[in-house]
């Protein structure tokens, strides 16, 4: 069995129940057990810690499709696109906008994402996106070799947003 909708082929191994992509094998799972994953976490070790644990793991992920997307990445003016595309194959949403601002020495990056699994159907009265908004950040961090000074989800889809949206800021 095979599917693709915009992105790469996934195939199904009947003999062994794997998922492939390029002949490797990935991991899928329901969003309501990522969430419950996420919960989980962060009840077990705290929010505070939950969330910086969540951000890491997005970070690394975001460094991952970075490496992966690097061919289809010719210039700045292909990174909003480019993450839209692997977000979508990836389930993580989609990045609807991807604004940059050069001002005061500094670069932010503004991007708006919509159907972000960690607020789907959830009510906050704080952002709950951890794992996206480090995506967003490793992302960037991997494009341009450095850390970023400062990034931050300024709304949040389960605090009543429309979007949730990511900033971030590196210092020139």
């Amino acid at each position: 069995m095979e599917s693709q909708k915009d992105g790469p082929v996934i195939t199904r191994d009947r003999e062994k129940g794997w998922v492939v992509e390029e002949g490797k094998r990935l991991v899928t799972f329901r969003l309501k057990t990522f969430q419950a994953f996420e919960s989980r976490l962060t009840s077990v070790v705290g929010a505070i810690v939950g969330g910086v644990v969540l951000y890491q793991i997005g970070n690394e992920m975001g460094r991952i499709t970075y490496d992966y997307s690097r061919e289809a990445i010719k210039s700045e003016s292909d990174l909003g696109p480019v993450l839209d595309g692997v977000l979508t194959v990836r389930g993580w949403g989609r990045c609807e906008a991807f604004d940059k601002e050069t001002r005061d020495g500094k670069i932010t990056f503004t991007l708006r994402i919509t159907g972000t699994p960690s607020s789907y159907e959830r009510s906050s009265v704080k952002p709950t996106c951890y794992v996206e908004s480090g995506i967003v950040s490793g992302f960037l961090e991997a494009y341009f070799g450095k850390k970023a000074q400062s990034h931050s989800e300024l709304t949040c889809v389960s605090t009543g947003s429309r979007y949730c949206i990511f900033e971030t800021t590196f210092i020139q």
